[in-house]
């Protein structure tokens, strides 16, 4: 057995939230270039909606990890 089922565990908890942490500021950014567009504009609506769906995703992975944490 390479880990055991406790360190497989933490190892997961960790890139998942690291990588949505992440996540979240890459759309922050994204969002924030959007709002500067012409909002009138299909594809600019698009992307400030893409953006929001990442960011709300990525805030479901945070907060999966820190209530698994929590819940100890």
């Amino acid at each position: 057995m390479i880990l055991s089922t406790q360190h497989f565990v933490w190892v997961c908890l960790a890139v998942t939230g690291i990588v949505a942490a992440i996540w979240i500021g890459v759309d922050v950014g994204r969002l924030r270039h959007a709002l500067t567009g012409d909002r009138t504009s299909g594809f600019v609506r698009d992307r400030i909606f893409g953006s929001l769906i990442g960011i709300v995703v990525a805030l479901v992975g945070v907060l999966g990890v820190a209530l698994h944490l929590g819940g100890r």
